[in-house]
């Protein structure tokens, strides 16, 4: 990720760090929608049916059930619903995004513990694997052809401009008040 240099500082016994002008405590920050609907809209998915999906995932039901198969498959079927192909496409832009800011945090903890920092590379190639196994959690799904083909565009833009991504999730979170 390049020669980002860590400042420490302990307040209220939580554990402060900032790399690569992110800002790093114990707690969990996801992009923004805004975020989100600026990347989808660089996609071609339309802002509103990209806040509709936003809405699905991180608000109905179980907040980003990506590891719960039950729960990844409903929400693939209601973005289907509302959006056909587009709304399959945000459904899975959404998840790599937030697949990104945990690996991205992750890194910046492993700096907090004096860990040797894993490279851009590296977080890219296991958040698209991440994304590849979410494919085999949607067994039954009615649409299974559409989704790999909705997954394969996505994953197509986040490996041609991921070092683009990335920088713009640093820098949303690098905008947060910790």
């Amino acid at each position: 990720m390049g020669s980002g240099k860590l400042e420490l500082k302990n307040t209220n016994a939580m554990i402060v760090g900032g790399i690569f002008g992110l800002k790093v405590a114990e707690v969990s920050f996801m992009p923004k929608w805004r975020l989100h609907n600026k990347i989808a809209s660089e996609v071609g998915i339309p802002e509103d049916l990209a806040t509709k999906v936003n809405c699905i995932i991180d608000i109905e039901g179980i907040h980003d059930g990506r590891e719960i198969p039950k729960v990844l498959l409903n929400d693939a079927r209601k973005s289907y619903e509302i959006g056909g192909y587009d709304g399959l496409r945000a459904f899975f832009l959404h998840h790599i995004l937030d697949r990104f800011a945990q690996k991205l945090l992750g890194e910046a903890y492993r700096e907090v513990w004096d860990k040797t920092p894993r490279s851009e590379k590296y977080i890219l190639k296991t958040t698209l694997n991440d994304a590849n196994d979410w494919i085999n959690s949607l067994k039954g799904f009615e649409h299974i052809g559409k989704a790999k083909e909705a997954l394969g565009e996505v994953t197509a833009y986040i490996e041609r401009e991921y070092k683009k991504v990335m920088a713009s999730i640093v820098s949303e979170f690098g905008d947060e008040k910790i």
